[in-house]
């Protein structure tokens, strides 16, 4: 399978998906779309080994690669179709039973509160991580969980991502109903609102054209024999709002160490060439992608908290005195965190890590955070936080 064939297969499924999504919040069983769905991932599972490695070819190259996360939520949102929410919700307790005791514990967290508005990070905290953003579309039993949620307790629902807002971003990779959310892409500089409205942050005419030309330069380099895989590697090259970020390695780490730091290198080359005195840049290494960030005129990068009161601003979002929900999973969201608690709110913070040290750091600024291990789990906890009908499988 060529990889162009293996991501449209997977975009395939975004419109199917978000019918689902529709119809499975009015109980609807959907035979149609899990007949489709079961299709592609048909289509996948031929290129897939007895190892579950995935063959796909790039550049006239075979690739190994993994297809876990395109295949777990397609197979998930088969059993949504046919089964509906709650047959799904056993099948993903079962596969790993510490998820059902987690999602409790976000329930009984969330049960019975209102708040003015959920801010929350898309990948790895509401959503699973593939090894290629493209192909990250977000599964119809997810888009199924946060708009109950939403709909129910939250007067704003953000979803707040370093990812860009489209070609693609978040909106098309995304299967909610757009009445229930708050897109903000590029860590909250760009911002589309339910109604369909939108704005962005200013940008200069000089950050726009080093990211301009920083974009050329990482297009070239995929042109080359040797770095032409690093297009469909993680996030690849994503063009945001004030950014760019390049990946280097997936989260699987399939790529082979030697050839990607030395793509990486090259890429650094480029930044060096481009910004020679480090004034236009500011560079974070993520341990699998380059966060590449311009400054402004104080030479401050931006970051997520930034882009939470850039949103509530422009939102009508109260934070002061307001109950307010912050979700996250990496070092990178814990501005959001620090800036809603400056600002005065009644924070609920719940992290998806088990990262020690990005623990002690959010007990610090809110002590009360709760700690959970998969994303599912919060989905989950989400769902039955303001689900009233008592659950077979919950019963110990």
């Amino acid at each position: 399978m060529h990889i162009e064939r293996f991501v449209e297969r997977n975009l395939d499924s975004t419109e199917i998906r978000r019918n689902l999504a529709c119809d499975a919040l009015e109980g609807q069983i959907c035979p149609d779309a899990a007949d489709a769905l079961r299709d592609i991932l048909a289509d996948i599972d031929a290129a897939v080994d007895e190892a579950g490695n995935l063959h796909v070819e790039i550049a006239g190259e075979s690739v190994s690669t993994r297809a876990d996360y395109e295949r777990t939520e397609l197979a998930r949102d088969i059993v949504l179709a046919e089964d509906g929410i709650e047959a799904l919700i056993g099948r993903i307790c079962d596969e790993d039973s510490s998820i059902l005791d987690q999602s409790q514990l976000v329930a009984e967290r969330l049960a019975g509160r209102q708040f003015e508005a959920c801010f929350t990070d898309r990948d790895g905290t509401v959503n699973g991580y593939s090894n290629r953003y493209v192909t990250s579309i977000q599964p119809a039993h997810v888009a199924l969980s946060l708009t109950r949620f939403a709909a129910a307790v939250c007067n704003h629902f953000v979803v707040l991502t370093a990812g860009p807002l489209a070609d693609p971003g978040i909106l098309d990779l995304s299967v909610m109903p757009s009445s229930q959310v708050v897109y903000a892409a590029s860590k909250g500089r760009e911002v589309v609102f339910p109604d369909g409205s939108g704005i962005a942050e200013h940008l200069g005419p000089d950050q726009r054209s080093a990211l301009r030309e920083l974009a050329r330069a990482v297009e070239d380099l995929y042109l080359t024999d040797r770095f032409a895989s690093f297009r469909y590697v993680g996030s690849g090259l994503q063009s945001k709002f004030g950014e760019c970020s390049v990946a280097y390695q997936d989260w699987q780490s399939n790529c082979p160490p030697e050839l990607s730091l030395a793509f990486r290198a090259e890429i650094e080359a480029q930044i060096r060439r481009i910004d020679p005195d480090g004034r236009t840049f500011h560079v974070e290494d993520g341990g699998r992608d380059l966060e590449i960030s311009t400054l402004d005129a104080s030479a401050t990068a931006y970051d997520k908290g930034a882009g939470l009161l850039f949103v509530a601003e422009h939102a009508g979002i109260g934070l002061k005195g307001r109950s307010v929900l912050v979700c996250g999973d990496t070092m990178s969201d814990v501005p959001m965190v620090r800036r809603a608690a400056e600002a005065g709110a009644r924070l609920e913070v719940i992290f998806v890590t088990t990262d020690p040290a990005l623990q002690a750091q959010l007990r610090d600024v809110a002590p009360q955070t709760l700690f959970v291990d998969r994303y599912e789990a919060l989905v989950l906890g989400m769902y039955l936080a303001v689900t009233e009908e008592t659950h077979e499988y919950m019963v110990v």
